[in-house]
């Protein structure tokens, strides 16, 4: 097996940036959207790193299955 024969898709080490190269000291920041790659504090937004994810949905979802709906009675006027 050759050197062009190998894989050519080259992850980037674990403690540097997917999308700078920055290396990475104790601040990690992990997206949902894929779980190996790590981003730098500037690219940790989803904005920043292309993130396929809608958060703002995935939210409202959330929010209408865990929330109560909350009736109140009539309050009576004296």
């Amino acid at each position: 097996m050759t050197l062009n024969e190998t894989n050519t898709t080259i992850t980037p080490p674990s403690n540097r940036c997917a999308i700078c190269n920055k290396r990475i000291g104790l601040m990690v920041f992990k997206c949902e959207c894929n779980e190996h790659t790590v981003y730098c504090a500037k690219h940790a937004v989803p904005e920043n790193h292309n993130c396929p994810i809608d958060y703002y949905e995935k939210r409202q979802k959330q929010l209408e299955t865990k929330n109560i709906k909350v009736l109140s009675n009539r309050v009576i006027k004296l």
